[in-house]
């Protein structure tokens, strides 16, 4: 590992413990072991590691993972006691299960926000999936899969087995709810993953004119976790 990587290691450190301040889930009895849900392979958020993007606007980003994974679970107010608990890996100071990203505090909270990146199952072509279950009226979030297996050449390296998901903000009162109906759209968002890579590229766009972009330049993904 070079002075970089340990540079960045230290950086993620410390702005995880500055913004992940959520309070620890507190029970009388603690189990001896939990599940933990490990990260899949087109967002392995891994502990210990951090993607570095610049943007259109000449910005430079660097979203981070935890040290480790948090113990997890959904409070219930009505049983005043946390309920399906299990370790989850901490991206951005957000959880994540899978290919969801869960922000806020959890269900049974106004705050509590979901954003689903990619279908678990079924990453093939044409597919929608609601990337947002609980949204704000009257807009409603969705994402489809453009492509699949794709090469794609980013600051002079290539990645491979990239999916490209479009993303749409729509009013979810209207006829345009309806999937295929997405195709009228002009505003969407793409976004590439690379698979054991992460997001590699995002690109806005309106009416088929890039109005702002964001590529991956550096990264470190801690597997050994």
């Amino acid at each position: 590992m070079n002075k970089t990587h340990y540079f960045y290691i230290i950086l993620l450190l410390t702005i995880f413990f500055i913004c992940c301040k959520k309070p620890p889930i507190e029970y009388e009895t603690i189990p001896p072991s939990y599940d933990t849900i490990f990260p899949l392979p087109y967002f392995p958020v891994f502990p210990n590691s951090y993607w570095k993007y610049s943007n259109s606007t000449g910005d430079t980003n660097i979203y981070s993972t935890s040290p480790y994974y948090l113990l997890d679970g959904e409070f219930n107010p009505n049983t005043n006691n946390y309920e399906y608990l299990f370790f989850v890996p901490v991206y951005n100071c957000d959880r994540v299960r899978k290919y969801t990203i869960y922000s806020g505090t959890n269900i049974y909270y106004e705050n509590y926000k979901t954003k689903r990146l990619l279908p678990v199952d079924n990453i093939n072509t044409g597919v929608y999936f609601n990337s947002s279950p609980i949204n704000i009226f009257p807009y409603s979030i969705w994402r489809k899969v453009i492509k699949t297996n794709q090469t794609i050449l980013i600051n002079g390296i290539l990645y491979n087995s990239v999916v490209i998901i479009r993303e749409f903000t729509i009013l979810s009162n209207t006829t345009l709810s309806i999937p295929h109906t997405f195709d009228t759209i002009f505003s969407y968002t793409d976004h590439y993953y690379a698979k054991n890579v992460g997001l590699i590229r995002e690109d806005s766009v309106s009416f088929d004119t890039i109005i702002y972009q964001k590529n991956l330049i550096e990264y470190y993904i801690n597997t050994l976790n």
